[in-house]
């Protein structure tokens, strides 16, 4: 509901969000458009912290899919 109501600091960047809750783990898929920019990464994994109020130590990963190697192939 947060990317609905725009609550990310940086809504437009934002594509979509799957939360997937499994039994030992919860994964949250975040699809913005530019992965390259460190600022916009921390703003949105700040903002998911913000708007779930989930421990900011909790651990996050961020991997970038890499749309130009796909293409290569």
């Amino acid at each position: 509901m947060g990317v609905v109501g725009e609550s990310f600091t940086y809504p437009d960047e934002i594509n979509g969000i799957i939360i997937s809750i499994k039994g030992n783990q919860d994964i949250i898929s975040v699809w913005n458009k530019t992965g390259r920019d460190d600022n916009v990464v921390q703003s949105i994994k700040d903002d998911i912290i913000r708007i779930l109020g989930i421990p900011y130590n909790a651990q996050m990963d961020y991997t970038q899919f890499n749309v130009d190697d796909d293409k290569k192939k």
